[in-house]
Order: C-alpha cells, then structure tokens, then sequence
C-alpha cells in the first residue's frame, strides 16, 4: 500500500499528469483488498452467523425467482432484489450454485442437504455483497479523482473508504444498505461534478443520472431519502461559473426546450406511478401515521420544491442562464422518472406506496425500537425531535469518552481541525464543502439511533464523511502530499487501515451466532418454508 501510494504522491496533482497505469493497478489493488477482506473474514462463515437479514433476503430472492412476488417490504429492498434474483440465477446457470429458486430447496426432513443448500445460497449472497463492495470502493475512488482533479486524493478516499466502518460491516452480509448507499455516493459525486464543472459538456447528462440513481438508492432502502436530500445542497457549494461554456443563446434554448419536451414525456408515466402511490396508501406493508397536520402533510410536494429552490440559488449565486436553469431542472424531472419507471419492471403496489411514502415507511420501523414514537398522532412530533437530540448527544459523548470505537473518528477529528486551521486562511469556500459534507455524516449518524446503534449503518455516513476528508487534504494538499506530507499521510493510511482488519477479524471470530433470531420472525419473513432445524420445535 505505501508503495503504491508513495508512488503516486509525488508530482502534479492533476490526474492527467500522474501515471494512468499505476492509477489502474490502484484501482485494482483496492478491489483486491475489499475481496481479500470477503474471504479472510465473512464469506465461510455458517450460514446462521447472521440469518437476519441473510437469509431473509436471500429466501426473498428465491421466492421472485420461482416466479412468485416479492414477499418482504420493510426496506423495501427491490432493487437489490433486482439484482440479488438474477445473480443467484447467474451462479446457478454457471454451476456455481445449486439452486436459484424456492421450489429447487431439499426439504427440511433431509436437513443435511437442506443446511447445505442454504450455505451455498448464503455464500452466493455474501459473494455479491463482495462485488457490489469492490465496484462501489473503485466507483468512489474514480469520481473523487475526477472531482478533485488529483488521482492521490481519490486513492486516499477509497482506501479510507474500503477500511471503513461502513464496508467492513457489509462486505460479509447480505443487506440492501450497501447497494442503496452504492447510488447515494455516486448521486452525489455525479451531482457536485456537474455543478462543478466537470466533464461540462454532459453535465445535464450527469444530473439526469445523479437523480436516476438517487431514487435507485430510495428504492433499495428508503432511509436512503435522507441522504439524497442534501445531494441538491452539495451541489450549490461545489457550484462554479465555470461550468456555463460560451454558447449561443440560440443553442442553449435549443436544448432546454428539447430536454424540457423529454421530461414531459417521461413524466406523465412517472406522474402516474406518483399519484397511484399517494392515493393507495391503504395497500403498504404497514399502517402508516400521517406525516403531519396541514400543508406539511404534503412533505412529497415540498421535497420537490427543495429540489427547485436549489436549482435556482445554483442559477442566481454562479450566475447561470435561465436556459440552462431550465435544463437543469428537466434533467432531473427525466432521471427521476426513468428511476421511479424501474418500480415496473417487479411491478408491486407496496413498493410503489413505500417509495412515494418513504419518512412513513421509515417511521414505522423506529416505533419498534421507540415504542413512545407511535403514541404521536403523527410522525412529526416532540417525541421524534426529543430522540433525535438525544441521538445527536449520544453521538458527541461516544467521540469523546470512546473516540478508538470507529475508526472514522480520526478523519473526522482531521477534518475538524483543517477547518479551524483554514478559518485563518484566505479562499474558505471549501470550508463551507467540507463542513456541509461532515454535517450531512452526523446527521445521519444520530438518525441512526432512532432504532439502535448498528454498525452496517455506518454505509451512508462514512462516505460523506471522507469526503469531507478529500475535501480538506484538497485545500492542503501542497502540505499534505509533498515529499515530507506524504510520510504523515501513508502512516496515518496504514494505522487506520490496521485498525480495520483488527477489528475486522476480532468481529468475524467472535461474533455470537444467534440463528434463534430468525426463528421469531419465521412466519413473518419465512412464510413457504418450513422452521429450520435450529429452530426450537415451538417457534
């Protein structure tokens, strides 16, 4: 790693000037640590080390491949279902897995062949948390290079990323947090590369995808709304007038009205989708509490209207024409569209309704930690705001009484400290990016604590968090990645990147094995196969 690192820090910090082969065997080498990572610590271990949410989520995925409907809805899950479904069917057709569906599965009277197959299945699912892993550690890597125009700073993000918090706690599980954060990061990295001004001869191209791919994140958990949600005010801080090239007037309404004539097209179904949602709430997974009282009941609505008042103080701070305003904004109306058309493909109500009702879906699974939450009439209430302040306290005592429990801790604390530092400092617009990324983390991280303190949650925070870093070795990277910097830099890298493994492989030996877990919740989640042979005889 040092080599690799120490090797590429030297030089001109534009990434055309650094070597395009050793940026590849980078790449590389940091989806082969993500792997290395899958099969040192997660991918063997028994199939009910963890059956919640493994086997649940895989059990779904054989149940849509026997040609039956997509049973669970709680996150709601269906695009990593979309993609879970067809990979068991891919290894099946490939020999590498026996089965890919439901009615394939040995009977629970043979339980030698039944646990078997299911530790195969298991693996598979745990295989593709692997990849979805290595995929998203080089994606990110790949676009912070491009964002900050220096391939050290993208490979400093993705090694801090591929020994986050975050990863290590995915990588050996089948959750749907992991894809949904996957699409957060690249909405979000696609999103401030436009306003930026990157490659800007596509950049409505690059919002219509940063919108297409956020509602993807949404529609594989719907926590991922909250995240989503700053992508807009990401992208007015990382906003430039670099990004309008001289154009014709005549070229650029040329464009606004072509592009405004696609989102209408695309939108009328999509507009349709939405209204079928918001009018059959009856038919969700769960009894949904009203959001709240007055126009703040239409919070959908509102959300839309965050999305223009973006757009247009994006239009008026960097002085874009209204053309291009107009473009923008059509961009994003076809990418949402093109996303919320991806519902039909496994076309089920309850994902429909959970997707046009994501803060009441989320709603219902924070009553069952908070049961006080579900004595408010409705979901905006004291008793939400008071959790989520003690969420935020809790948060701020763990980094002072406990700073060694995540590792994330002490880029954070850099990151803080860079901003103290560079307050003093002229040109302070990066601080302003840094701090917006880091509030964003924490944000998240005391939502977290409205159901409990869970590690595999940390997916979404941790990227916004090394962004934040990337940020601010950016603003200092004279200092940072000199000949003398690059010393503190790799042995940093080297200590957080040991602190990973070590916990990695301490959680991966010593992690309980509770498969009883699953066994309560049987005839919720399991409901076409019979208990399984750990299961107690009354359960």
């Amino acid at each position: 790693m040092a080599g690799a690192l120490s090797a590429m820090l030297p030089g001109a910090p534009l990434a055309q000037h650094q070597s395009t082969p050793l940026w590849i065997l980078s790449l590389l080498w940091l989806a082969l640590l993500v792997a290395l990572q899958s099969v040192l610590f997660w991918l063997n271990l028994p199939y009910d080390q963890t059956p919640d949410q493994d086997i649940v989520l895989a059990y779904n995925a054989l149940v849509m491949n026997s040609g039956q409907p997509q049973e669970y809805f709680d996150h709601t899950g269906y695009t990593y279902f979309l993609l879970l479904a067809p990979w068991f069917k891919l290894l099946h057709a490939t020999g590498f897995l026996s089965l890919d569906s439901l009615t394939a599965l040995p009977p629970t009277a043979d339980p030698a062949a039944f646990e078997i197959a299911w530790q195969q299945i298991v693996e598979a699912g745990r295989l593709l948390s692997m990849v979805i892993a290595a995929a998203f550690t080089v994606l990110f890597a790949l676009l912070t290079a491009r964002l900050f125009d220096d391939r050290r700073i993208g490979f400093i993000a993705g090694l801090a990323f591929a020994t986050s918090l975050g990863v290590i706690s995915q990588i050996g599980l089948l959750r749907t947090e992991l894809l949904s954060s996957f699409f957060v990061v690249a909405a979000t990295l696609l999103a401030a590369m436009a306003a930026a001004g990157k490659w800007t001869s596509v950049r409505f191209l690059l919002l219509g995808l940063a919108a297409f791919v956020g509602v993807l994140a949404v529609l594989a958990k719907v926590f991922a709304l909250l995240p989503v949600a700053a992508v807009p005010l990401i992208a007015v801080a990382f906003g430039t007038t670099a990004c309008t090239p001289e154009e014709t007037k005549q070229v650029r309404r040329r464009r606004a009205v072509i592009v405004i004539a696609v989102a209408i097209l695309t939108g009328i179904p999509a507009a349709m989708i939405v209204i079928t949602g918001l009018t059959q709430a009856d038919a969700a997974a769960y009894s949904y509490q009203p959001f709240a009282g007055g126009p703040l009941a239409f919070y959908q609505g509102i959300f839309a209207l965050w999305i223009l008042a973006c757009v247009g103080a994006y239009a008026v701070i960097w002085k874009v024409p209204l053309e291009d305003a107009l473009s923008a904004v059509g961009a994003l109306v076809i990418g949402t569209s093109l996303g919320l058309a991806v519902l039909l493909i496994q076309y089920d109500l309850k994902n429909v309704v959970a997707a046009t009702h994501p803060v009441e879906h989320m709603f219902v699974f924070a009553t069952w930690s908070n049961p006080a939450l579900g004595e408010q009439s409705t979901v905006l209430g004291g008793a939400l705001f008071g959790r989520i302040a003690e969420g935020a306290w809790s948060l701020i005592t763990t980094r002072v009484t406990n700073p060694t429990r995540d590792n994330l801790f002490w880029i954070e604390l850099f990151v803080v400290a860079s901003i103290l530092v560079g307050v003093w400092a002229p040109g302070r617009r990066w601080i302003v990016q840094a701090g917006l990324l880091l509030s964003v983390s924490w944000a998240m991280q005391s939502v977290f604590l409205l159901r409990y303190d869970q590690r595999a949650y940390h997916i979404y925070s941790d990227p916004f968090t090394i962004m934040a870093t990337a940020v601010a070795v950016a603003r200092f990277r004279t200092l940072l990645l000199g000949r003398f910097g690059s010393v503190a830099v790799i042995g940093g890298l080297l200590v957080y990147a040991y602190w990973a493994v070590s916990a990695e492989a301490f959680w991966s030996s010593r992690s309980p094995r509770n498969p009883a877990e699953v066994c309560q919740t049987h005839h919720r989640y399991l409901k076409q196969i019979e208990p399984f042979p750990f299961c107690p005889e009354d359960s």
